[in-house]
């Protein structure tokens, strides 16, 4: 399951999807550490962007053990308090969705590590059946045809629906 990493999305994840792992969107990882990038080199710097690029790259290729490491290997040099603030909230950030950063195991099966696709569907084929002619809706059961729809269309039909029967 693709998410932004909010807690709420994970929680609610793992409560109608048990079993279901999830991902931290590579956008949204990509997002916390350029905020960290700015802060330690300065926003719009060549040095910003090429400590981006490094760090996403260990995401990538060692997910939360990779970030982690580039993290705390830039702490080492930094003395200001508020680079190192930082760089606390980004390992922080990290390490509190540890179990969301398998990127390489999933770019290996040709899996997507961003949500786009999945929120265009969404939108397409969610919004399609809520939008039909005459159709009006319960915010409780438009949120359950919404889990089905997300079931069918993605991987966990077969889950969702072993783990509902018993």
């Amino acid at each position: 399951m693709l998410g932004d990493g909010a807690d709420w999305i994970r929680n609610q994840a793992r409560k109608q999807l048990p079993g279901a792992g999830q991902l931290l969107d590579i956008y949204h990882g990509s997002e916390h550490l350029s905020t960290c990038g700015k802060v330690l080199h300065g926003e719009g710097t060549a040095q910003a962007q090429a400590w981006l690029e490094a760090g996403r790259q260990a995401l990538l290729r060692a997910g939360a053990a990779g970030v982690q490491a580039y993290l705390a290997a830039e702490r080492a040099g930094v003395r200001s308090a508020a680079k190192r603030a930082a760089l606390a909230d980004a390992r922080g950030y990290f390490a509190r969705r540890a179990e969301c950063l398998g990127y390489a195991e999933r770019l290996a099966s040709g899996q997507s590590i961003g949500s786009g696709l999945v929120e265009g569907a969404c939108k397409q084929v969610i919004g399609r059946r809520m939008k039909q002619t005459g159709a009006r809706w319960r915010v409780r059961r438009a949120n359950r045809m919404a889990t089905l729809c997300c079931a069918f269309h993605g991987d966990t039909w077969t889950p969702y629906w072993q783990y509902r029967l018993n």
